[in-house]
Parts: structure tokens; C-alpha cells; sequence
């Protein structure tokens, strides 16, 4: 997986993460609002621990 295609998987599995606690975004968007907002930072930490593990699992 490319550095690119990572970022964007994050960004992806953050949104739902973020949708499904309560916090609109949407992949452009979760960066800027997990500056100000604790539940989308919490869904972006989320999102990449995701990630982490389905690269180990798969790897």
C-alpha cells in the first residue's frame, strides 16, 4: 500500500468512524475538524489504528 493510498484508506474508515459517534465530515474535511473537535481527532486516532492493524494482518 502506497503512502497515498494509506492516507486516503484513513481518511475513509475516519469519516464512518467519525458518522457513527456524532461528528459530520467527510474526507476533506477530518483533518480540519479534528484540530478543533475531539470526536473527529478521536475517529482520525481511530481510523489509523484501523489501518495499522489491517496492514499487519495482512502482511
Amino acid at each position: 500500500m502506497t503512502s497515498e493510498q494509506r492516507h486516503e484508506l484513513v481518511h475513509e474508515f475516519a469519516v464512518q468512524v467519525a458518522t457513527f459517534i456524532g461528528c459530520d465530515s467527510t474526507a476533506l474535511t477530518i483533518d480540519f475538524l479534528a484540530e478543533t473537535d475531539p470526536r473527529a481527532k478521536r475517529a482520525l486516532e481511530l481510523a489509523r489504528k484501523l489501518v495499522d492493524a489491517v496492514e499487519q494482518a495482512i502482511s
